[in-house]
């Protein structure tokens, strides 16, 4: 009987920030119902509904559904008095802060959180993979001297850039190769990353969703004054709210002899650089693997989290902002310190996930950042790097960016009831149990 090689882990996720993961879905105001005295919005079962309506009144209430523009389903067929009792209900949410009644007039939309086909939120396997795929490149891109190459000739490619169309497109997806086939490996039979397996988390407890309002912050120059404000476009989504759990699991195959002896038996640099991963990480054992798992992912998780609190600082000095004050504490009270009892164990790693995390925290943008404007040699003046960069197209308001030489300039916030900002999204604690 053969032996199995497979190494099995669970993984238990504790939500620290809000955290939004969608599949692109959206429900639109007119198929939600709102409460303002209840302090709830519902999603409206349209079949229920009309199911309990007699024949003669159905032309009239399509009619009204179909010349409403921004209304609420209740205010759409005010007629009908409809409240808690007689609306029938897919699901309900309620609100992460005591949001006021204007802002809720100003609703939308909702997008929601994916749900499996009973409607319950979980957290796609292939979230938590991508943000693996990420710390393990960013990681071994910054351990492994001879990585160097990949990234300088990242730079010399930004030189050939088209300015737009399908051949850029094409052009970035073969820039982002430069980076990571040498990592993985350019060919799916020849990825590395094949060897790891994550599962989607188990069905989460739909009273564990809850609406919240977004707002996306940048610093603007107005009448020679620096300010640090909305940019006025309020998003209303779907929150997994603080303190929410689940758990999948983590699957690592270690049968690798056959693809050791096809794949890796070259004097490429690429071979040796994945033979060197495959011990360092894919081959240890029991704890000593999950060691080097939470270091891979708490030293990526470290550097977002000081360049999120560098990019507050930097706005502070200039910027006399409440807002950034209120921002800067969550970051020095709380963030901090539970990343500082993640680090006092050898089980436990910080992540960040989902919508509104930034460019850095889904790329490796920190390392070329790191890279090009601290330790290459000669180092790289900041208007040049950011004209270089900007070239794929990333980034918009370059004024802004070049004055406090950050990237990106702007971020997305949870907002209270008095709209103000409270905390960053998508902030992940994880423990990992064999």
């Amino acid at each position: 009987m053969e032996k199995d090689l497979r190494e099995i882990h669970t993984l238990e996720y504790e939500i620290i920030t809000p955290l939004h993961i969608g599949n692109g879905e959206k429900i639109p105001k007119t198929e939600l119902a709102f409460f303002p005295n209840e302090g709830l919005i519902r999603k409206v079962d349209f079949e229920k509904f009309f199911a309990n309506q007699p024949p003669q009144k159905m032309g009239e209430l399509l009619k009204f559904i179909k010349s409403a523009q921004n209304d609420y389903f209740n205010d759409i067929l005010k007629f009908e008095h409809l409240n808690l009792n007689n609306t029938p209900s897919e699901y309900d949410l309620q609100f992460l802060f005591p949001y006021s009644k204007n802002d809720l007039l100003k609703l939308r939309e909702i997008s929601t959180f994916i749900k499996n086909p009973f409607f319950k939120p979980f957290i796609p396997g292939s979230s938590m993979k991508g943000w693996l795929r990420t710390a393990i490149l960013y990681y071994y891109l910054t351990k492994i001297k001879e990585t160097k190459e990949n990234l300088e000739e990242f730079n010399q490619e930004l030189d050939h850039l088209p300015r737009g169309g399908r051949s850029l497109y094409e052009k970035k997806k073969n820039m982002r190769k430069i980076l990571e086939d040498k990592i993985f490996g350019a060919d799916p039979r020849e990825n590395i990353f094949r060897f790891i397996i994550i599962t989607d988390t188990t069905p989460i407890n739909p009273q564990d969703l809850l609406l919240g309002l977004i707002n996306i912050y940048h610093p603007t120059k107005r009448r020679n004054e620096m300010l640090f404000e909305s940019l006025g476009f309020p998003i209303f989504i779907e929150l997994l709210k603080e303190g929410a759990r689940a758990s999948n699991r983590i699957i690592f195959d270690r049968s690798l002899d056959k693809f050791k002896e096809r794949y890796l038996s070259s004097n490429s640099i690429s071979s040796k650089i994945r033979e060197f991963i495959l011990g360092d990480l894919i081959e240890r054992e029991g704890e000593e693997k999950i060691r080097k798992i939470c270091q891979i992912n708490n030293f990526f998780s470290k550097n977002i989290i000081e360049y999120n609190y560098n990019y507050l600082n930097k706005l502070n000095n200039e910027i006399s902002s409440p807002y950034l004050e209120n921002l800067m504490q969550f970051y020095e009270n709380r963030l901090r310190e539970i990343f500082k009892e993640i680090t006092s164990s050898n089980n436990s790693f910080l992540m960040r996930l989902g919508f509104g995390t930034e460019w850095t925290s889904k790329t490796i943008g920190h390392l070329l950042i790191d890279y090009f404007l601290n330790k290459r040699q000669p180092t790289m003046d900041f208007n040049v790097f950011f004209d270089r960069l900007n070239r794929l197209q990333l980034f918009k308001g370059q004024t802004m960016h070049k004055h406090f030489k950050m990237i990106p300039i702007s971020r997305a916030y949870v907002v209270n009831n008095l709209n103000i900002p409270q905390y960053p999204l998508g902030w992940v604690k994880v423990n990992i149990n064999t």
